[in-house]
């Protein structure tokens, strides 16, 4: 772990991680079989291509830092970004984390999950499903590119269910 970086000490990043898991079952029911690394970030933020402010990320540990922490995945946020959140935009913070986790874990012949020979389990960090860079001038001129049209109903449908469940 580098300089800038410090252990989650008291639980709180594990303690937020566990109840998303709790609440998202379906979203996040393989991540129960890895270990989790929980980091802050210390010092200034990090900006994004887009000079977003890069509040946290994961990543899945090399094999040396595996076996030296005997964790899988580290997640950090960025400490400031943290303490200065309400509880819900911490909920949201740590959610939008373990979606880009979007692990696959090997399976085997009888579907039981598979490790190497030092122990650990065998997984892959896959891409985002979905990266949309488009101008809302764009949008408003042109609509919505017909290849994003199914990604968009999947998107938008919950929200309507919802809406009508409420009414």
């Amino acid at each position: 772990m580098a300089m800038n970086f410090v252990q989650d000490d008291h639980g709180t990043l594990e303690k937020a991680v566990k109840r998303v898991i709790q609440d998202h079952p379906q979203d996040f029911s393989l991540l129960t079989h890895l270990r989790f690394l929980y980091t802050y970030k210390l010092n200034e933020p990090q900006y994004d291509k887009d000079d977003q402010p890069i509040e946290g990320f994961v990543r899945k540990l090399p094999t040396r830092e595996r076996d030296v922490y005997e964790r899988d995945i580290e997640l950090c946020v960025h400490f400031d970004s943290w303490r200065d959140k309400t509880k819900r935009q911490r909920y949201q913070l740590i959610y939008r984390q373990l979606l880009a986790i979007h692990i696959e874990l090997e399976g085997g012949e009888d579907l039981r999950i598979v490790q190497d020979d030092d122990g650990r389990i065998i997984f892959r960090i896959n891409p985002p499903d979905l990266v949309i860079r488009l101008f809302s001038k764009e949008l408003a001129h042109f609509g919505i590119p017909s290849r994003y049209k199914g990604v968009m109903k999947r998107l938008t449908e919950p929200q309507e269910s919802v809406a009508a469940a409420r009414e």
